[in-house]
């Protein structure tokens, strides 16, 4: 019985592999997660391979806007909210 050998990405594993199980990214609240640290993180191990993945680096500019919409939707229910008690 022989194994493979290969190694997953580092992008495969915490924290960033929830940018690419979308299942799982859309569970969590829109201000529960930490584009910022996810994107310039990710950056940064994708700077220390010395190549770039093209294929995962669309996934996770894809995903984290999608997130990044949603704050966006929440932001304006909030304020549409307050403005709907403000008028008489």
């Amino acid at each position: 019985m022989t194994s493979s050998l290969t190694k997953k990405p580092f992008y495969y594993q915490p924290p960033w592999n929830i940018l690419f199980e979308l299942h799982k990214l859309e569970r969590v609240q829109p201000w529960g997660i930490n584009l910022s640290f996810l994107l310039m993180s990710f950056l940064d191990e994708m700077s220390k391979l010395g190549e770039v993945d093209f294929r995962a680096s669309g996934m996770v500019l894809d995903s984290s806007g999608k997130k990044h919409q949603a704050r966006e939707i929440s932001i304006d229910h909030l304020v549409l909210l307050k403005f709907s008690f403000l008028q008489p």
